[in-house]
């Protein structure tokens, strides 16, 4: 049924319009909670491509795909990248909500996260 409703979208609105893009973004978390590692990290992917394309690098929706990013490149045990996708959410969220934002707050204790694991 979500596959539908996002053919549906894209079809009516076209991939560069936001609802599409918030719809591909929440496709992608239901992927990864259901086990679909693969088809979630190509939705989140094509989600943050639109993303930047509409609405610039330095948006909180920009900053929300590359934290799913990173926790997908986590769950793929693809260290390196998944902090580098943290920190680029952290840059993101402080820049545009401040660094007492609960987002921000969020994103920093998961590039935290992923530090010390990479640590161990």
């Amino acid at each position: 049924q979500v596959e539908k409703g996002l053919a549906h979208l894209l079809g009516s609105l076209g991939e560069t319009n936001t609802d599409y893009i918030v719809w591909l973004g929440s496709y992608e978390r239901l992927l990864r909670t259901k086990g679909d590692l693969n088809g979630a990290g190509k939705a989140t992917r094509r989600a943050l491509m639109l993303a930047k394309s509409v609405f610039g690098n330095d948006h909180p929706r920009v900053a929300e795909l590359y934290r799913d990013i990173a926790e997908q490149q986590m769950s793929e045990a693809d260290l390196p990248a998944s902090i580098e996708s943290a920190k680029e959410a952290v840059r993101i969220f402080e820049k545009v909500r401040g660094q007492k934002d609960s987002d921000s707050l969020k994103a920093r204790q998961l590039l935290t996260d992923l530090e010390k694991r990479s640590k161990l």
